[in-house]
């Protein structure tokens, strides 16, 4: 059962949870537990991130979303463990499909995109100042500029953002 592993979560005991989520064992067919398998993953890659085993975490929680892809809970550890290991865009890209896999599988998506807007908001912030103000304009001429010259305008458009980026970042460096 995992219960016991479930209360030690609860009550922060991560290293306990992480011990028993491993000694219990895969949750096989033969012991009329398989469908419990991606929840005790899950639960044990819960326990590693606060341990902060990110790699470990990461590894469960991805298991854990290969044997229940629409294991919301999964998803969010998954993309906590990449965020938590500097691994943002990775974070962004598990989030987006999580959101793709929860829809297709009519779930509840609120919580991963609550979580995807927290993890670009922090990538947004942490953009030096002269970064964030060129891709303001760039965008901002990048709208007027594709209005009037359609698919060719937003390519190129697209390369000033890049651009202006890039300059700005350059000269926060100096």
């Amino acid at each position: 059962s995992l219960k016991l592993g479930n209360q030690l979560l609860d009550q922060g005991k991560y290293a306990e949870a992480a011990t028993y989520f491993e000694g219990i064992g895969e949750q096989v067919k033969d012991n009329g537990a398989k469908k419990r398998e991606p929840y005790r993953l899950n639960n044990l890659a819960l326990a590693e991130l606060n341990l902060q085993k990110y790699d470990d975490a990461i590894a469960n929680a991805s298991k854990a979303i290969a044997l229940k892809p629409d294991l919301e809970a999964g998803y969010n550890n998954l993309a906590a463990a990449y965020s938590a290991s500097g691994k943002r865009d990775q974070a962004v890209d598990t989030l987006t499909k999580g959101i793709a896999a929860l829809k297709a599988a009519g779930g509840d998506t609120s919580k991963l995109e609550g979580n995807l807007k927290g993890i670009q908001d922090a990538i947004e912030a942490s953009k030096p100042k002269a970064v964030r103000e060129a891709e303001a304009k760039a965008k901002a001429a990048a709208v007027s500029d594709s209005a009037t010259a359609g698919d060719d305008g937003v390519k190129a458009a697209a390369v000033a953002v890049t651009d202006a980026a890039k300059t700005a970042a350059d000269t926060e460096k100096q």
